[in-house]
């Protein structure tokens, strides 16, 4: 996938679903994208702004599916 059109998923609200028991799954808005995999900072609602556990790196290799939401 073109570099472009992934750097147009920062900020949008996604669901992900990644292999293994450690990562399991996650809700929030992607913050950065790169080569080797992106930065999620998981959230319960595209609204919430306080309370927020640490941004997560999800490496492309382990990533099954990114459903982008709408918001």
């Amino acid at each position: 996938m073109a570099d472009t059109a992934l750097t147009e998923w920062e900020g949008c609200w996604v669901s992900i679903s990644a292999k293994g028991r450690l990562w399991g799954g996650y809700t929030g808005s992607i913050t950065k994208v790169g080569n080797d995999g992106f930065i999620i900072q998981p959230q319960d609602s595209p609204d919430q702004t306080q309370g927020l556990p640490p941004p997560v790196f999800l490496p492309w290799h382990i990533v099954r599916t990114v459903m982008l939401e709408s918001q």
